[in-house]
């Protein structure tokens, strides 16, 4: 395979707790013998181009306004995989001067038009509406994380030529067996009791995740005996601004860190209760949330707003909704039900060889 470009964030190791950034991790660890050149752009971030490599791989970082090199990179290209119609925005314009027989292939990812018209950005929805349905009057084929995202673009895009293929996202750079002595280290270092009963969430600070409700909940069961809380983010010092705002001095059981890619199943292996707190919206409906993933590989009992996200009510999933959370007297065993969730998405996940499929030309 050759010539191959990727349009999406190259995974740098600093990267890799970003969701979108894993699943680009997990694909580019499939197809790590082929030699590929990754498209990392952004819209006007990058005033100057840069060049990079990494073994058999061309970096080539840039935004929008390096419009000749984008396009000469593009029309070199034997086959063009687009990770979220964010990106396929950045390229709208130079793929009108490409071959239209270059096969495009389109990690989905998510709802992008549905994502953005919920923050209120009304016109920037209505524009990525209009890259999305370019991109499906195009591409040759959609990759969707979920089945319901396959059957939510299958019914929204009824004439389109694309095929489809359903590819879940498990991050394998998290769900790995925890090492028991640096669990034991940590539990030691955050004077967690053995018996304690532990609620986590990892992840950013974005008016999606919901953040305040976490904290009022937090505040409401922060104070029964034996309730610890670990919030692992980058934001450190913004989430303790907020927590400080709503509940006033953070107790010793209410631990606000941050943990690198690596170490970040040992602290789940901790956890018996994880938050990740959903509207009832269809980019929810559809999605399949890497921390979702990473909560049933360990065993944890997600606390969820709505468990109608992705596939796995359907999957029977065990959960705990927000409105039932109260004083739990007993920490429960870990869900072996969720575990085998969890490897059942790896199961899925591993029957599709993306090697052989981009060694394939689409037509």
């Amino acid at each position: 395979m050759k010539k191959l470009v990727i349009v999406g964030r190259y995974p740098f190791q600093d990267r890799k707790l970003e969701g979108m950034v894993q699943r680009i991790a997990n694909i580019d660890t499939q197809i790590a013998d082929h030699p590929r050149i990754y498209l990392d752009l952004y819209a006007l971030k990058n005033l100057r181009d840069t060049h990079s490599q990494i073994g058999n791989t061309q970096i080539y970082t840039a935004s929008f306004l390096h419009f000749w090199n984008i396009l000469k990179i593009l029309q070199n290209a034997d086959k063009i995989y687009v990770h979220s119609i964010y990106f396929y925005a950045l390229i709208l314009i130079p793929l009108i001067f490409t071959n239209r027989r270059i096969p495009i292939i389109l990690d989905v990812h998510g709802t992008v038009p549905e994502e953005i018209e919920n923050t209120g950005n009304r016109i920037l929805a209505y524009l990525m509406k209009l890259v999305e349905k370019a991109a499906f009057a195009r591409i040759s084929l959609a990759i969707c994380v979920t089945k319901k995202m396959e059957y939510f673009y299958r019914k929204k895009y009824i004439t389109t030529r694309a095929e489809f293929m359903y590819l879940p996202i498990f991050t394998t750079q998290v769900c790995q067996q925890a090492n028991q002595d640096e669990v034991n280290a940590i539990r030691s270092s955050l004077n967690i009791p053995e018996d304690a009963i532990v609620f986590i969430y990892a992840g950013g600070l974005q008016a999606w995740q919901q953040v305040a409700k976490m904290i009022h909940a937090t505040k409401r069961l922060m104070n029964y005996e034996n309730h610890y809380f670990i919030f692992l983010t980058a934001e450190t010092k913004s989430l303790s601004e907020k927590f400080q705002n709503t509940s006033g001095v953070i107790p010793k059981n209410v631990i606000i860190t941050h943990a690198k890619p690596e170490n970040l199943r040992n602290y789940y292996a901790l956890a018996n209760f994880g938050f990740i707190l959903r509207h009832d919206h269809i980019l929810n409906k559809v999605a399949n949330p890497t921390k979702m993933v990473e909560y049933l590989y360990f065993g944890i009992y997600p606390v969820v707003l709505t468990a109608d996200i992705g596939d796995f009510l359907e999957m029977g999933y065990e959960y705990i909704s927000l409105d039932k959370l109260n004083r739990t007297s007993t920490p429960p065993k870990k869900s072996e039900i969720n575990h085998r969730i969890s490897l059942k998405l790896l199961e899925d996940t591993n029957s599709q060889n993306i090697a052989k499929l981009l060694s394939t030309v689409i037509s």
